[in-house]
Parts: structure tokens; C-alpha cells; sequence
């Protein structure tokens, strides 16, 4: 057996050319992980029998803990819901094709917003339905699929930071997440707002259809729903305004981007969302912010008609989240929420047979309105960090000045005296501890009044 330090074949334990101790135990620094033999770690320095220093955690971490777990249990069960959700709308497909092609009519409403819906039912060929059914289902798959590539890695970064770091999950770019969080604190306000009426004694008015309908119709409605209402809403109240303003803007826009060091958005992008941020030029900011309080209000409108006046304040809560998710994250952002909100009742409908299926529906959203607590909070506290953000920004708000004080400028000798030499003891006449200032190794050979480190080879 060579010896691991100078390669010297060994006779026994001890190598007779460096000393090197063949059968010392290895130990793992608890600092740095590194391993070693002797009396302290010649990575890091630590000594043998040391304990690394751990910080001692910051003031709130344990509260920070806890919404760390809340949001990842709360969010862990919105993708589920979601999970859930495509498999009930890949089963309806086929009962909504297979009943349609049974027989019609096959209507399609087409309506603008005014803000009370206009517009006509259009009694469409069956072929035409179909078409246009597969292009609501392609318009919800591409809200999973682009998300998921766009997302994927984000998404499972997010889940798996330190526990303590509850801010930078709650504000990840991620578009599940995003989407997540606000179905989660509107999902709550809805709970509440029902139980109020339900306390107050209202009766709320659901919409009636004036003859008998296919079983598989409220399925295609859910479906067009959480499409074409996007359409109407979303993209033509903010969107398309949006385009429109970055195109009169152009040319402050993009000296903005250039006093930022970027390249201004191109105009286009507006029609599909998620193009604004906190970095975006005020003029966009304030325009979107108008446009997404306007569009809300006439999203609370338009359900007006067919529901009553009660749902104008959850339909409005909830366009104010789509109008957010449209901003921050785009068009299919906004789909998927809705897809997720109105699909509920589907699955509803399709569990409504049995008693098990419905009771662990209920279970899950009471469980879903529960963890949402910590959403509706913070987007309060974050509501009102942007306003303030937006408030110094804006205002050009100065920096503190710092006054500095003079330095204090020592006269440099014209030359640096050398240190007078160490006073080492004669060979023989005591014992001198020896450690390495290199290595901080115990093991050394002397000769000619100098000690020779046997790990490193350093000359003392």
C-alpha cells in the first residue's frame, strides 16, 4: 500500500519518509463538509471538535414558516382541483359532441358587451358548432399547455425554496401560481358574500330557460362561458385599448424604455396581456389600471340581466382578478381562472348522483376557502406596497444623502521595517507546539531550527 501524501510504499501504520498516519480516523468538518485527519480542517480551519456557527433565525421566521406550508398545501390542492378539472371536461367533450350530434339546435350566442349584453343567438349548422366547440376546448388546453412549458420550472422552484421564504412564493412570476392565488382569495370573498345574504335572509335568482334543454348543454355553456366571456371583457375593454394607447404613445414609450435600458414592449403583445409591471411607463399603468375598474364594472353589468343585482359585486370582485391576471399574466391566465370557477359547477353537475362525491366536493372547496385566508390578506398588503411603490416612484422621491466625512490621511513611512525574527526555543531543551500557518497542520520535521510541515511542506 502506497502512502496517500508522498507515495512512499508503507511497512505499517506510520510512512518512514513523512510520518503520514495511514490508519487515522477521517473527520467531516461541520462547517464546510470537507474531510480530514488531522487536528483541524485545512479547508476552513475549523478545529477538531468544533461546531460550525449557525446563524440564529431572523425575527418572524416562524410565522413565515407556517404561511410557507399554507400556501404550499393551498396551492398543491388548486393544481389538483385543476388535474381534476381537465379530466371532467375531456369526459364532457364526448357528451356534448355525442348529444349534439344527435339532434340540434346547436346555438351559438354571439353578443358584445354595452355594458348589458347585445347581440343574438345564431342557430349554426352542426358542423359550424362543432368547429367552434373544439376551438373553446383549444383555447382551455392551451392555457395548461403553455403555462406548463412557459411555467413548469418556475413552478417546482417555487415549491421547493427554504421555508422561511413565504414573500418570494407569494410574488412568483409563475402563471399557475399567479392564477392559483387569486381564484383562492376570490373563492373566499364569494364563500363570505353568499353566507351574508344567506344570513340576511335573501333567496339569490339563478337563471331559468324559458324551454327544456340537452343534458349536455350546460357543459357547452360552462365551456363557452370561460372563453368568449374573456373575449368580450378582457381582451376588448383592455387589450385592444391597450394597443391602441401604445400606439399613440410610441414615441414616449420608447423613450421611456430607453432611459430604463430596454427595449419597449411591442404593441401587439398588449393583445394577449402580461405585459405590464411595476417598471411599466405611468401613463400604461394608470390606462390599465382604468381599464381593468371599467371592464370589472361592466363584467358586473352584464350578469345583471340573467341573475339579478345581487351578482353584480362577486362578478365585479372577480373581473378586478381577471383583469389583474390579464395584466400580470396574460389572456389564458384569464381563461384558466374562469375555466376553474365555472367548471366547479360541472363537476357539481356530474356528482350531483351521489352523495359520497358531493360531500367531498363541498369538503374541498371549504377546504380551498379556508387556505385562501392567507391570499385575500396579502394581495391587501400588496395592493397597498404598490400603491406606495408607485406613490415614491412617481413623486421622484430623493435618496437620503449621506454627508461623508473626510478621510484621514497617515503620513506612510518611507520604508517598512521587517519583523523581528521568532524566538524559537533550542533544539531539545522543551517541547514547542507546532501548527502550520498555512494548513494549520500538527505534523512537522525539524531541522536547522526550522520546522518543515509534513501536509503542505510550508518552512516556519
Amino acid at each position: 500500500m502506497a502512502c496517500p501524501r508522498c507515495g512512499t510504499v508503507l511497512d505499517g501504520r506510520f510512512c518512514h519518509a513523512c510520518g503520514f498516519d495511514a490508519q487515522a480516523p477521517v473527520y467531516v468538518c461541520p462547517r464546510c463538509g470537507g474531510g480530514f485527519t488531522g487536528y483541524a480542517c485545512p479547508f476552513c480551519g475549523l478545529p477538531l471538535g468544533s461546531v460550525a456557527y449557525f446563524p440564529a433565525p431572523a425575527e418572524g421566521t416562524g410565522l413565515r414558516a407556517v404561511g410557507s406550508v399554507v400556501w404550499s398545501m393551498a396551492l398543491l390542492l388548486f393544481l389538483i382541483l385543476l388535474a381534476a378539472e381537465l379530466v371532467t371536461l375531456a369526459y364532457t367533450v364526448g357528451l356534448v359532441i355525442d348529444g349534439s350530434m344527435a339532434g340540434g339546435p346547436w346555438p351559438i350566442d354571439l353578443y358584445i358587451l354595452i355594458p348589458f349584453p347585445f347581440g343574438f343567438s345564431y342557430d349554426a349548422p352542426a358542423a359550424v358548432f362543432l368547429v367552434y366547440y373544439l376551438f373553446l376546448i383549444a383555447a382551455i388546453v392551451a392555457g395548461y399547455v403553455y403555462y406548463a412549458f412557459k411555467d413548469g420550472r418556475l413552478t417546482l422552484k417555487t415549491f421547493v425554496r427554504p421555508i422561511a421564504e413565504l414573500g418570494p412564493r407569494l410574488e412568483s412570476r409563475s402563471g399557475f401560481l399567479t392564477t392559483g392565488q387569486v381564484f383562492l382569495a376570490v373563492l373566499l370573498f364569494q364563500g363570505i358574500y353568499l353566507l351574508a345574504l344567506e344570513l340576511a335572509g335573501f333567496v339569490p335568482e339563478v337563471p331559468t330557460f324559458s324551454g327544456p334543454i340537452p343534458d349536455w348543454y350546460p357543459y357547452y355553456a360552462l365551456t363557452n362561458a370561460s372563453v368568449y366571456e374573456e373575449i368580450v371583457t378582457r381582451w376588448m375593454f383592455i387589450g385592444l385599448p391597450l394597443f391602441l394607447g401604445a400606439a399613440l404613445l410610441v414615441r414616449s414609450e420608447a423613450a421611456f424604455a430607453t432611459t430604463r435600458g430596454k427595449n419597449p414592449t411591442p404593441m401587439w403583445r398588449h393583445l394577449i396581456g402580461g405585459t405590464i409591471t411595476r417598471d411599466s411607463s405611468p401613463t400604461l399603468i394608470v390606462l390599465s389600471a382604468i381599464l381593468v375598474v371599467l371592464s370589472s364594472a361592466i363584467f358586473g353589468l352584464a350578469h345583471v340581466p340573467s341573475w339579478g343585482w345581487w351578482k353584480f359585486l362577486p362578478t365585479f370582485v372577480a373581473g378586478i382578478a381577471l383583469g389583474y391576471l390579464f395584466l400580470r399574466c396574460g389572456l389564458l391566465a384569464a381563461i384558466l381562472f374562469h375555466f376553474a370557477t365555472d367548471y366547479l359547477a360541472a363537476m357539481a353537475f356530474l356528482t350531483e348522483a351521489s352523495l359520497g362525491a358531493q360531500i367531498l366536493l363541498a369538503l374541498l372547496i371549504l377546504v380551498l376557502m379556508a387556505l385562501g385566508i392567507l391570499f385575500f390578506a396579502w394581495y391587501f398588503v400588496y395592493a397597498a406596497k404598490l400603491v406606495t411603490h408607485f406613490a415614491s416612484v412617481w413623486r421622484g422621491k430623493p435618496l437620503p444623502v449621506i454627508a461623508a466625512t473626510p478621510p484621514t490621511l497617515l503620513a506612510s513611512p518611507s520604508y517598512a521595517p521587517a519583523p523581528p525574527p521568532p524566538t524559537l526555543p533550542a533544539y531539545g531543551s522543551g517541547f514547542a507546539a507546532f501548527a502550520c500557518p498555512r494548513c494549520n497542520w500538527r505534523e512537522a520535521r525539524y531541522s536547522d531550527g526550522r520546522f518543515t510541515c509534513l501536509r503542505c511542506g510550508q518552512v516556519t
